[in-house]
């Protein structure tokens, strides 16, 4: 356990002096690459080196500007054959995922083109192997506050969810206050930009996935003279993010549904595959609303509302997740109409933290090597709040974005909501006019966009609504099946094109060979 005491000095201790405010900042020097730190889970893959580049603290001026933090970045040379194109940064999203875990995947997702370029990617600030890494309280602490559980299907609950996040958010301010000011998207732009200039290319070729596509869109637009090649693959929509809170949680929630509804279909039409075939939806409807209302009786204490919503968000995730979830349904069904007795069908987390990590990264309450296990969900929770809008701390005004979503979503309403509770009055934010919300058109840049057709996490709609934000310059290939971040043998090949020659495919490009039956074995 850490103790509360000691956290703030540990972050003060990890801050250093950079150059005084008003100073041009010097060239960076040549980064020096060695070897690889030991991850959490798994390691980096031999290969690839590790170094280290210092940066601003804050770029918006005052104290912070004099202090710097310590960004950990991977890199893996081109090694032919053929000519070297330059640099390929990578970001594996999150808010709160590290790079130095997403280095095995990161020479696949990017096909031919990865023995042609460096790739490099990195932790973000607070993330991870950069330091200072976040610390938001202490171990048992955080614990209880991240695992528990409220019933959000009553008002009081909704209520009792806020409070206890305002809680977490607290305890960030009193123990992390001077790095969780300074987590924002656009603080992590000015550090790629950093990079950028640190390993000498005029531009930035990238490629972002989830989270990392808001990464991609800010930097094409505040430095649309620097932005090179940029893949975009499992959108965000990054307008509504940084401005509009209340509609990007209602579209969220709705989206949310529409992917739900679409794997219930999918179900009926593999039923050698999916548990819960033979009328999927009216099956779910009707064990919804039985469970729905709180106090609801079951024959199995273990069958309860909140299984359901775990279920639905997870059952669209192709592979084992998805089929498991699929028969822990049919288990529920079963147990409720069928006087059957209940065999749960998969483990349910700890938490419910929703949805899988992408690309196989560790779940949000891994162990770091100092034995802390919640800097992944410390990092999101800094970024988002800073990025979003402020949002009221008044819990009466959670209370009717939930029910408000609940309208296009009575499963999935509550959880989308309260994901982003922690942000009710976040003490801190950036100042006025430091952070980039729109508009998303300027500059010449040319993205290529790639998005699931079915995705639990960022919907189509999304990556649409990008895409004609990003202005004509950018095209749309969509992945035909479910999956978040998924790739296809046809996606991988439009990214490598591009990569090495800058040529795209037709806006609108449908991909096929992606997964359409989420419940097949992988």
């Amino acid at each position: 356990m850490i103790s509360s005491l000691v956290l703030p000095l540990t972050l003060a201790a990890w801050l250093s002096p950079a150059p005084a405010q008003g100073a041009r900042a010097p060239s960076a020097p040549p980064l020096v690459w060695g070897a690889c730190p030991r991850l959490s889970q798994g390691a980096v893959p031999a290969g690839w080196q590790c170094g280290s580049l210092e940066v601003p603290l804050s770029y918006s001026g005052g104290a912070g500007s004099r202090q710097t933090v310590r960004l950990a970045l991977a890199r893996r040379p081109a090694r032919g054959p053929g000519r070297r194109l330059g640099v390929l940064f990578g970001n594996p999203g999150g808010p709160g995922a590290d790079g130095l875990g997403f280095t095995g995947l990161f020479q696949t997702v990017v096909g031919r083109a990865a023995d042609r370029y460096d790739l490099v990617t990195w932790d973000p600030r607070g993330v991870g192997h950069s330091r200072p890494a976040l610390r938001c309280g202490p171990e048992e602490r955080m614990e209880e506050l991240y695992t528990h559980q409220a019933d959000t299907r009553s008002d009081k609950g909704v209520r009792e969810k806020v409070r206890n996040d305002q809680e977490a958010a607290r305890l960030c301010r009193a123990n992390a206050a001077a790095l969780i000011s300074h987590m924002s998207t656009t603080d992590t732009v000015r550090d790629l930009d950093r990079m950028r200039q640190a390993l000498g290319r005029p531009k930035l070729d990238f490629i972002g996935f989830s989270y990392g596509t808001v990464i991609g869109a800010v930097y094409a637009n505040l430095f649309p003279a620097r932005t090179g090649r940029m893949v975009l693959h499992g959108v965000v929509d990054a307008r509504r993010w940084m401005n509009d809170l209340p509609a990007f949680m209602r579209s969220d929630t709705a989206e949310g549904e529409r992917t739900l509804r679409a794997a219930l279909r999918a179900c009926d039409a593999h039923p050698a595959d999916c548990a819960f075939a033979g009328g999927a939806q009216r099956k779910f409807d009707r064990l919804a609303a039985r469970l729905r209302p709180a106090g609801a009786r079951v024959p199995d204490p273990r069958v309860t509302w909140r299984r359901l919503v775990h279920d639905a968000l997870v059952v669209s995730t192709p592979g084992a997740t998805g089929r498991e979830a699929a028969g822990d349904l049919q288990a529920m069904y079963g147990a409720v109409f069928e006087n059957r007795p209940y065999h749960q069908a998969q483990a349910l987390p700890d938490v419910e933290t929703g949805l899988p990590a992408p690309w196989g990264l560790p779940a949000p309450y891994r162990r770091e090597s100092d034995g802390y296990s919640f800097n992944m969900y410390d990092s999101r929770n800094a970024t988002l709040c800073l990025d979003f809008p402020p949002a009221p701390a008044d819990p009466g005004w959670w209370l009717r974005q939930v029910r408000d979503a609940e309208r296009a979503s009575r499963v999935f309403g509550a959880f989308r909501v309260l994901d982003n509770a922690v942000c009710a009055g976040w003490p801190s934010r950036q100042p006025r006019g430091y952070m980039y919300t729109g508009p998303w058109n300027r500059g010449s840049a040319q993205p290529l966009i790639v998005n699931e057709r079915w995705d639990n996490a960022t919907p189509l709609a999304w990556a649409q609504a990008m895409r004609a934000a990003l202005g004509p310059g950018a095209r749309l290939v969509v992945n035909e099946g479910f999956g978040h971040g998924a790739v296809t043998r046809c996606s991988v090949h439009h990214v490598a094109t591009y990569f090495l020659t800058g040529r795209r495919p037709a806006d609108g490009t449908v991909c096929r060979g992606g997964r359409t039956n989420p419940f097949q074995e992988d």
